[in-house]
């Protein structure tokens, strides 16, 4: 079954700020769910598009984002 991931939990996650998430959600960077109001984020999919991303390159905060998904 798939899981999905709110934006306030993927903000947490990736260490990145609610605005970038909704930045990259208008111009088609990230993929997204909508149901009614609410906002979702496929897991699977979200880790799929990190890992598309060197694992050497880091984020703002200089720690690597693969692994921070586990952890919701």
């Amino acid at each position: 079954m798939e899981q999905y991931i709110d934006i306030k939990q993927l903000s947490e996650a990736l260490q990145t700020p609610v605005s970038t998430l909704y930045y990259w959600k208008s111009i088609g960077k990230i993929g997204f769910t909508k149901i009614g109001r609410k906002i979702l984020f496929n897991k699977q999919e979200i880790e799929t598009w990190l890992k598309g991303y060197s694992t050497s390159q880091k984020n703002e905060a200089g720690d690597t984002q693969d692994n921070n998904l586990q952890n919701i």
